[in-house]
């Protein structure tokens, strides 16, 4: 014998509710309870072809690509402005003076791509990025999380830049003692 019990999720977790007098008081005065600013944009940080990759079962390896992040993509538009500034072809809008975590102020993540604003930014409708903190225990990722707080799109053009100090390539550990600690924060 089976007995089934039809139970409302919504009801039971109405009937479960309770405010506290913050949020009674924040009712009250009918402030708004769901709007924030800024707007905050989460930018990904991972190390060269470390994207996450979601897949079926049934799907064919060979057909798997990675997705466009939010770093690639950052990286792909600033090797198309540096390439474009080259031959003076003139980009929409240049993203070579932003650092990472900058980029959602004068640009758009959509359809996984960085669009320009189509509008001016100010205090009112302001975006801003931000990365998610790493340990250093995470390695590769926390040095190039340290990297891309400092450097502006001109020197973030490809993978191989992103890991070039002073024309010399590096690993990640060590580009951050090669890095003038001067010039980190008058850039």
């Amino acid at each position: 014998m089976c007995i089934v019990f039809h139970q409302d999720e919504i009801t039971r977790y109405q009937a479960a509710r309770w405010i506290g007098t913050h949020e009674a008081i924040w009712r009250l005065l009918g402030y708004p309870l769901d709007w924030r600013y800024p707007a905050v944009q989460s930018l990904a940080v991972h190390a060269e072809h470390g994207e996450h990759v979601l897949f079926r079962d049934d799907t064919d390896i060979q057909t798997i690509q990675a997705p466009l992040t939010t770093l690639t993509a950052f990286i792909a538009y600033n090797n198309e402005c540096h390439l474009d500034r080259t031959r003076q072809a003139g980009m929409p809008k240049s993203s070579l003076h932003l650092r990472y975590a900058d980029m959602p102020t004068e640009f758009t993540w959509q359809t996984n791509n960085w669009k320009p604003r189509k509008r001016r930014t100010n205090s009112k409708n302001r975006t801003i990025g931000r990365m998610r903190l790493l340990p250093a225990s995470a390695g590769e990722e926390y040095y190039l999380r340290a990297i891309l707080c400092v450097i502006k799109g001109a020197d973030a053009t490809s993978w191989t830049a992103l890991k070039t100090v002073d024309n010399q390539y590096v690993i990640l550990e060590n580009s951050i003692h090669l890095i003038n600690i001067n010039n980190l924060f008058n850039t």
